[in-house]
């Protein structure tokens, strides 16, 4: 693989190799979909691939006569299907894309996010018929990246179906999307697939560095928690991290020195369950937490933690103590958060019985008495 060609493209080596060999043998498939999960990079890929495609290796922007962006955009007012995509918006929301596609221009990896832009318009696929009449001898392709893909909503989808049965010569459609199930199986079957997965921590690290300007300390707890995706790491970015990581710490303290009810007050003084977010990370620090011990136990270094004497002290009061199949509980109560509307009392008991009968576990004493 050469990396000169994707230069600032972290991951994924994989699909960059299969895109090379596309590239080497002169077989361009006329539609891509490119899917996986959020936050990992398809889009830079795809636009990389839409410059090297003409030979142009030393730029990641949308500006080019060759390339086309399609993304979700809000509903103008009194808007019809017939209309520009852009025509009935307000100018304080064409300066607000604007804005946004440049910060894109700056940072491949950025997420461009446009208030009310729900889906993608008919009139945004209808609108590629005159990318689509364009003649561009000097360019070898023309390129349509299409963002967020699942977005377009039926009538868009079945437009862009026409297009993809008689594309015209030299045009490739990229795809892009993490939810692969709400696309047509008619546009699924029409496109060449390339599976993208999650960044290595490390890749997330530098990608944080590079084009976001995190230090050390900040990127080194985000790549752990983001699970592989840049745009997660952001998100999680804008909390206090390093207060909620203490907060976290001290409620295990109560926890696992069998304090239940005084974990129970902990947890809503210091409004650990204010919202949903804030309760998930939480949750996966402790998940976090739980890891770093058995890699302690074992004798592991690089601990995301670094909590060495409170493991210390756990492992010589509980030194039979076993995590088997915590985290993975974990896991399920974390999907049961995000995808149930389940009250603040039941979050907060069922965690509370799940931690306690760990120590249940190896101090022999009921989880019930635990709870009083």
């Amino acid at each position: 693989m050469q990396e000169n060609l994707w230069s600032g493209v972290y991951g994924h080596e994989d699909v960059l190799s299969k895109l090379e060999k596309l590239i080497q043998n002169r077989k361009i498939p006329h539609s891509f979909l490119f899917y996986g999960p959020k936050g990992v990079g398809k889009e830079f890929v795809a636009i990389k691939f839409a410059h090297i495609l003409n030979n142009n290796f030393n730029t990641h922007t949308l500006n080019s006569l060759y390339l086309k962006y399609v993304f979700p955009l809000p509903t103008g007012k009194n808007e019809s299907s017939d209309d520009d995509p852009f025509k009935n918006l307000s100018s304080q929301e064409i300066e607000l894309i604007k804005n946004e596609v440049e910060k894109k221009n700056s940072n491949p990896y950025y997420e461009i996010s446009v208030p009310k832009a729900n889906d993608i318009k008919i009139s945004s696929v209808r609108d590629l018929s005159h990318f689509l009449s364009m003649s561009y001898d000097e360019y070898a392709y023309k390129a349509i990246i299409i963002s967020d893909a699942a977005k377009m909503n039926e009538p868009a989808q079945n437009a862009l179906l026409k297009n993809l049965e008689e594309p015209p010569k030299g045009f490739v459609f990229i795809l892009i999307t993490s939810d692969i199930s709400k696309l047509r199986e008619t546009i699924l079957s029409r496109c060449w697939k390339m599976k993208f997965g999650h960044l290595q921590a490390d890749n997330v690290k530098s990608i944080l560095q590079q084009y976001y300007e995190f230090n050390d300390e900040e990127s080194d707890f985000l790549k752990f928690i983001s699970e592989g995706s840049v745009s997660r790491a952001v998100e999680l970015s804008k909390y206090n991290l390093n207060i909620l990581k203490d907060l976290t710490i001290g409620f295990l303290r109560l926890i696992f020195a069998g304090k239940i009810n005084s974990a129970n007050q902990f947890i809503k003084e210091n409004d650990l369950i204010e919202d949903k977010k804030t309760f998930v990370i939480f949750i996966r620090i402790i998940c976090f937490w739980i890891e770093d011990f058995e890699k302690f136990r074992a004798g592991y270094p690089n601990l995301v933690l670094n909590e060495t004497q409170t493991y210390a002290k756990f492992l010589e009061k509980y030194p039979y103590v076993t995590f088997n199949g915590v985290i993975r509980r974990l896991e399920e109560f974390i999907y049961m958060i995000e995808n149930y509307n389940l009250g603040e009392n039941v979050l907060i008991l069922n965690l509370l019985v799940l931690l306690a009968s760990v120590i249940r576990t190896d101090a022999r004493i009921p989880v019930e008495q635990l709870l009083e």
